[in-house]
């Protein structure tokens, strides 16, 4: 249990995966580990507070826990986790095919596993799809997304989030993913989405965001995230305020569509 609770640790301080890819650490990990089932519950259970800004990994480990007084069933749902997000992400790109048919060049933010599948799916169909994505904060996550699309042969171009005004419009529409979107209908994302929403806006270029139903919450709360202000700079300063923010709002009105599976 030892090495597995080092590998849960290094999954609460991972800063750069967005939530599905950690939901899907955390169901490898137990399916693996299946006979330890239970400790990693509760050890997920006591430290909860680390996925709040995560809707689809809070609504994972609640099914989990009501699982874990029936092993067959735990065992069943963990087994089933990814295939069930494969048929989600094919909903999704069918939900969005009409909406996505006159676009060839987008941009994008953060390191979402949605957006990813999604593209996945629609490169396919479009070969001459083109990427402009955000170096994103925390740590450039962006550069996950970007190596990923490379790899997939999708042309890409990598720009920091101060040349969202003049890239933003060169693009046919603005892509994202979201960790979670309020009942009000509001988007939280990892900050710099919120620049891009209104740069679009402004431009008049249509904003998508892609989610899949489990980040959809039944309320308007939302819990920040907060890194380390040595991630922006290591220099100490008594007059000196760092705000390092993981997370933002981006309203609704400033949306064009939200697409669900």
């Amino acid at each position: 249990m030892i090495k597995i609770k080092h590998e849960l640790n290094r999954l609460l301080e991972d800063k750069t995966s967005g939530s599905i890819d950690i939901l899907f650490k955390l169901n490898k990990l137990i399916k693996n580990n299946i006979g330890d089932a239970d400790e990693i519950i509760k050890f997920l259970s006591d430290r909860e507070k680390n996925f709040l800004s995560f809707a689809a990994v809070v609504q994972y480990l609640e099914r989990i826990k009501k699982l874990k007084s029936n092993p067959q069933k735990l065992r069943e749902f963990i087994i089933s986790i990814e295939n069930s997000y494969k048929n989600k992400y094919y909903r999704l790109y069918k939900n969005a095919s009409k909406i996505l048919l006159p676009i060839s060049k987008f941009l994008t933010i953060s390191n979402s596993r949605t957006i990813y599948e999604i593209i996945n799916i629609w490169f396919r169909d479009k070969r001459n799809l083109k990427a402009v994505v955000c170096e994103s904060r925390p740590n450039c996550e962006g550069k996950i997304l970007t190596k990923k699309f490379l790899l997939l042969g999708i042309k890409t171009e990598l720009i920091t989030e101060a040349m969202l005004a003049e890239k933003i419009p060169q693009v046919d529409a603005v892509i994202m993913g979201a960790d979670t979107i309020t009942k009000a209908g509001d988007v939280y994302n990892k900050v710099g989405s919120k620049a891009a929403a209104i740069i679009a806006h402004y431009c008049m270029i249509p904003t998508y965001v892609f989610v899949t139903k489990d980040k959809l919450r039944k309320d308007n709360n939302f819990e920040n995230k907060f890194g380390e202000d040595s991630e922006i700079w290591k220099f100490k300063h008594t007059g000196l305020k760092i705000d390092n923010k993981y997370f933002e709002k981006i309203e609704r009105k400033l949306i064009t569509k939200i697409i669900t599976d």
